[in-house]
């Protein structure tokens, strides 16, 4: 057998092997050392080099995770409408305006809990169109609304610190 046939013939070995279910794995790995030791017999003098070959078993998908449907309270989703709502107060500029209402904002989203915060997040980044807070929140500039929701997928770390303080 030529040094070409020997690699083809091993090659072929490995796909099969890697093909196996797991409970032929035992009898694919003989077939494989049977295989070199017939192609290539012990040469005098020289010892043989064992080499494992790494056969992973077969990876399963994750499971998707349950996630609890989280509601946000409606005191808190009242002032979220109030803020969203108002309008600039005598004298004062559109960018402190709404600079304000990203303040206003991220004060109701601290009270939330990680779990309400991240139903928000998700019903405020994929505004539906009868949803009057998610619309007027769309209506936001596009780098405040990242702000935004990245402080409500920040809350579950938020939560962590909190409690690692206390």
């Amino acid at each position: 057998m030529t040094d070409l046939e020997l690699a083809a013939a091993l090659r072929d070995a490995i796909a099969v092997v890697r093909a196996a279910a797991p409970s032929d794995l035992p009898q694919s790995r003989a077939a494989i050392a049977e295989l070199a030791r017939v192609a290539a017999p012990p040469i005098p003098g020289i010892r043989p080099v064992v080499v494992r070959m790494p056969i992973h078993e077969p990876v399963q998908p994750p499971r998707p995770r349950a996630v609890a449907d989280a509601t946000v309270p409606a005191t808190i989703e009242q002032r979220i409408a109030c803020v969203l709502a108002e309008q600039p107060r005598p004298g004062e500029t559109i960018d402190a305006a709404f600079r304000r209402k990203e303040t206003d904002l991220g004060a109701a989203f601290s009270a939330l809990a990680p779990l309400e915060a991240r139903a928000l997040q998700r019903r405020l980044g994929a505004p539906a169109a009868n949803d009057d807070i998610a619309v007027q929140f769309a209506r936001l500039t596009p780098e405040r609304r990242a702000r935004l929701l990245a402080f409500l997928g920040d809350a579950r770390r938020r939560e962590a610190l909190k409690r690692g303080a206390a």
